[in-house]
């Protein structure tokens, strides 16, 4: 949800962005291919060109290397190159190849291969992801010293920081190669391998030196996640005072900044897991729980204090009152349902010996039973079953023990706790011999059976008399004697029904029939089973393969009628969730879409009401949609309903996020707007209103609104002398550069633009704070005003660090401003003298500019991209709009 609120878009992907829209508003972005009218003859065939080939060949390269097949992979990338010089994947072969190297482990070869494209590309980003497959490969051998040396190399031996490209590669364009053994390189994967070998003093302080340009910096130029590493690697060296005084800078540097959360949370749990100062642990983690007051990390920060407390016998009474007030504030989090779960286990402890403990946990354990599905039950009063022992208090036992075994909690699951639990508490096995006369469980044969029975014990006798019939049974299915194994099975089902050998037996022939999909004797048996024994544990099991089978048949009404007696008969069933699902199924296709919505709402009413945010999802899309109504009247309007539902909870906050997001993708922008502001403006979770803080001026602009959105981010921004950070990712910059071009407004940007520059904190909001007065000059359409846009792109270009994605802009630049090829040529060549990979992009830009004016130039880069980049695609794309050129001045009937 880009516009709504915060984008956790990496650097590298928000340069991206930022070059997309920039090709898109310089017509860069190639044009989508004319449709043919009905009945005009289809295109020719797209001709096999080179370019054409080195695609093909780099996709099914690609295929194999993510697939595993490395050494095929290997020589299809090696091909490319061989074959196909020019192209513009090539680094990327050049990359991959080296991965693909990896793979075989070929060790040896790998880091030649990778020492080939850092030299090739040095000081470009594919150079650069170079140097962080080859630091990679070093920690996942486990090769500190070596490790080291490539981060000294890159570097400058320690006196220059290293480029985020390095610090944060998963942030960036290779980071989404997809390959397995290139992921310990990318991103967190690698900040925490780093971390996980700097166990040892001396380790930590090899690599603190190899960084130590990079930690002299000023905390906006570091990637945040690698502040608490600077602090980590300190704490590992034995520097404890270098740490806290680093800590205590870049704590200060976040200030109010919801994000500072995190290095405050990692800094809480080493002191806690790895320093074992649960003390010291205590006071970050309060600092968490006030600085940052309704976040999750403050959830999760009450969680690690509530363990803290429960774990200090001293404390144990200070636990509930400080546990009950953090679970009202927090109500419907992992943090507070953590706490609440403590609080019980504690109660249950202490129950024994303290009465009022022994009354707490059998109120928070009672609180919700009406309300919880059966399964959900079980072990709820399993739990109270248990209490009771230990309060000695025989009533509760047998109220439980009776609750757990009740027509409402049925099941082979139920009635198997209960009998496990007889074992131990006598007070139950009264029970168990009621609820086995009642559900016609019968008792089997003792082990050894008994040859005979006296003529006083007809059940025994009966039922010995059935058992050998069952081991007869046994037999001739084992041989397949299907025959007689129906005269057997028959002959039992009619005399010694009450008996546990025959329900085996009936079980038996639905089991060898159903395996042998044999339709009409499985069915015979599965109804014999179903209709004899209602309520037995077995016929639990049936009915089960009978839904199966009704499934698979697509026989649905069927499906219906036994789905629903599996539910109504064995309610906490562990079959439950199939049942369900199949019972949905059956609505869907009677096309009864009100009573599949109804039934949807009541099976999952009471998960969505505890914090479970996906059965709401499922609740609100099972809804139906009135006649003369869309889903965009219904849907976001229904996860508004929720929210209110749910009152101030961090669920609710997700409820209203989802109906924005949703009014925002149905362009329903005034209701998006008001959503906006209620986010903005709750109490609940200051993270969630930072992240509002300008979605309702990138809502107006996406609705046209200009004159509205300009002048609320002008008010806003002149309200607050330093916003939170990374501005950019927040507020549309670009876009609102672009409204205030299009009300002729280039003044106001350029005012927005200085202030914003006065107090980034990252190179993100500094570009995007430049860039903003170009779009205004673009949007304006007056060719004076473009040319200014021109020299404003080409100056951040020369500003980015020198990547691919920075060049896009040269690319603009120049498209623009064709006349300036020379110079923009030369600058770019002189940003990156090693990215010559890049140089036919820019040619084929400039080529197609110079084609448009009928300019002589144009065939001079032709010239200049066959000679030097004859397998590239900027070739192909300039050969067609010549060929279209000339074809467009034939003069007809040539």
């Amino acid at each position: 949800m880009p516009h709504l609120g915060y984008s956790a878009r990496s650097r590298g992907t928000t340069r991206l962005v930022i070059a997309i829209a920039t090709a898109m508003v310089f017509g860069l972005a190639a044009s989508a291919p004319a449709q043919p009218k009905p009945g005009a003859l289809a295109p020719p065939p797209e001709r096999d060109t080179m370019a054409r080939q080195a695609r093909k060949t780099f996709a099914e390269a690609s295929s194999q290397m993510h697939l595993g097949n490395y050494q095929q992979a290997a020589d299809l990338f090696g091909q490319m190159l061989k074959r196909f010089p020019g192209n513009e994947q090539t680094p990327d072969a050049q990359l991959h190849l080296a991965a693909c190297l990896r793979g075989q482990k070929k060790d040896d070869e790998f880091v030649k291969q990778t020492d080939l494209v850092i030299r090739t590309y040095a000081g470009t980003e594919i150079g650069l992801m170079g140097v962080s497959q080859k630091a990679g490969y070093y920690l996942g051998k486990n090769s500190i010293p070596e490790f080291v040396t490539v981060l000294k190399d890159a570097c400058s031996n320690g006196a220059q920081p290293l480029p985020n490209y390095l610090l944060d590669p998963g942030s960036y364009h290779y980071a989404g190669t997809n390959c397995a053994n290139l992921l310990p390189y990318y991103g967190y994967a690698f900040r925490d391998a780093m971390m996980k070998q700097c166990t040892k003093p001396e380790v930590a302080e090899q690599v603190l030196a190899a960084l130590a340009g990079t930690f002299k910096q000023a905390p906006e130029k570091l990637p945040s996640s690698w502040l608490w590493v600077n602090c980590y690697l300190l704490l590992q060296a034995n520097k404890d005072a270098e740490a806290e005084k680093a800590f205590k800078q870049y704590t200060e540097w976040w200030g109010a900044d919801v994000r500072g959360r995190t290095l405050w949370w990692e800094y809480a749990q080493y002191l806690q897991n790895s320093r074992k100062k649960p003390d010291e642990a205590r006071k970050i983690y309060d600092q968490i729980m006030q600085k940052y007051e309704g976040t999750d990390t403050a959830a999760d920060a009450g969680a690690q204090v509530a363990q803290m407390m429960a774990a200090d016998a001293a404390k144990i009474a200070d636990l509930f009152p400080w546990g009950d007030k953090f679970v009202a504030r927090y109500r419907l989090t992992a943090g507070a349902n953590g706490v609440a779960a403590l609080m019980l286990q504690k109660a249950l402890e202490l129950a024994p010996k303290d009465p009022a403990m022994a009354e707490r946990a059998y109120k928070t354990m009672e609180a919700d039973l009406g309300q919880m599905p059966p399964p959900d039950r079980l072990g709820r009063y399993e739990s109270l079953i248990k209490l009771a022992v230990t309060l000695k208090d025989t009533g509760k036992i047998t109220k439980y023990g009776q609750s757990l075994v009740a027509d409402d909690m049925w099941s082979a699951y139920a009635y198997n706790r209960l009998a496990g639990l007889a074992q131990s508490i006598p007070e139950l096995k009264p029970l168990v011999d009621e609820t086995k006369k009642k559900r016609q469980i019968f008792d089997p044969l003792p082990n050894p059976p008994p040859t005979s029975a006296p003529a006083d014990q007809p059940e025994m006798r009966r039922t010995i008399e059935a058992a050998k019939l069952l081991a007869d049974l046994n037999v001739r299915l084992k041989d397949e004697q299907l025959r007689f194994a129906e005269e057997i099975a028959e002959d039992m089902f009619k005399k010694y029904a009450d008996t546990a050998p025959t329900i085996g037996a009936v079980g038996q022939m639905v089991d060898y029939y159903f395996k042998q999909v044999m339709v009409e004797p499985r069915d015979k048996w599965m109804e014999r089973m179903i209709n004899a024994w209602p309520n037995h544990p077995k016929t639990e099991e049936v009915i089960y393969k009978r839904c199966v089978t009704d499934a698979a048949n697509a026989e649905y009404d069927k499906l219906t009628r036994n789905c629903e007696a599996g539910l109504k008969r064995f309610p906490s069933s562990q079959y439950r969730s199939t049942w369900y699902q199949h019972r949905v199924k059956c609505y869907e296709v009677a096309k009864d879409l009100a009573g599949r919505a109804d039934y949807i709402a009541k099976e999952l009413n009471w998960s969505a009401t505890n914090g479970n945010a996906y059965s709401i999802q499922q609740i609100i899309q099972a809804m139906v949609v009135p006649e003369g109504k869309t889903g965009m009247d219904v849907y976001p309007q229904a996860y508004v309903d929720w929210a209110d539902k749910l009152g101030n909870t961090h669920l609710s906050l997700w409820c209203l996020m989802q109906a924005a997001s949703s009014y925002e993708n149905g362009r329903v922008f005034d209701r998006a707007v008001a959503l906006c502001a209620r986010l903005r403006n709750q109490k609940v979770d200051p993270s969630i209103a930072w992240r509002y803080q300008f979605s309702d001026i990138n809502l107006l602009l996406l609705d046209g609104k200009y004159q509205e959105a300009t002048a609320a981010a002008m008010q806003r921004l002149a309200t607050e002398p330093r916003p939170q950070f990374r501005v950019y990712r927040q507020l549309s910059l670009t876009e609102l550069g672009t409204a205030f071009g299009k009300l002729k407004k280039t003044s106001d940007p350029k005012l927005l633009s200085d202030k914003l520059l006065k107090i980034y904190q990252f190179e993100d909001d500094k570009d995007a704070a430049e860039l903003m007065p170009a779009y205004a000059y673009v949007a304006t359409e007056d060719p004076k005003e473009v040319a200014r846009a021109a020299d404003v792109f080409l100056k951040v270009a020369r500003g980015m660090t020198p990547t691919d994605i920075g060049f896009s802009l040269y690319y603009a630049a120049a498209y623009r401003a064709g006349e300036r090829y020379d110079d923009i040529l030369n600058q770019a060549n002189k940003a990156m003298p090693k990215a010559a990979h890049l140089t036919p992009r820019i040619l084929g830009y400039l080529g197609q500019y110079y084609l448009g004016k009928k300019d002589p130039r144009a065939q001079q880069i032709h010239n200049a991209l066959v000679g030097g980049f004859p397998s590239s695609d900027a070739r192909d794309e300039l050969d067609k709009r010549i060929e279209a050129a000339r074809a467009a001045a034939r003069p007809k009937g040539n």
